[in-house]
């Protein structure tokens, strides 16, 4: 018996793995508001890099609370993601100008 024949077939693995089979990006959850995406899209549009990390973001409030799916998988609408994502580019350009003015201070 090799050992091809002692994988398991993957219509019955429980999740895919994260980032494999998704190719979302950040654009993604801005243009589809409605539609619900899993951790494996947010791992895959580089927002995360793992479910472990998302937890951990997830547990200290750093990032939004997803909503449980009947299957027992977490889920969040692209809005959601989007409205984070905006957020996070906000506090960015504000840093950038709090470091720009503190330069022209000197």
């Amino acid at each position: 018996m090799s050992n091809a024949d002692l994988r398991i077939p993957s219509a019955t693995r429980r999740y895919r793995q994260l980032g494999a089979v998704s190719a979302a990006t950040p654009a993604d959850f801005r243009n589809k508001p409605d539609c619900l995406f899993g951790a494996h899209d947010i791992a895959a549009a580089g927002i995360v890099g793992s479910r472990a990390s998302l937890h951990r973001a997830l547990n200290v409030g750093k990032f939004p609370a997803p909503m449980r799916l009947p299957s027992g998988r977490l889920a969040w609408y692209g809005k959601t993601i989007s409205v984070f994502l905006d957020s996070l580019e906000q506090a960015a350009a504000s840093n950038a100008d709090y470091l720009a003015s503190d330069r022209n201070a000197a």
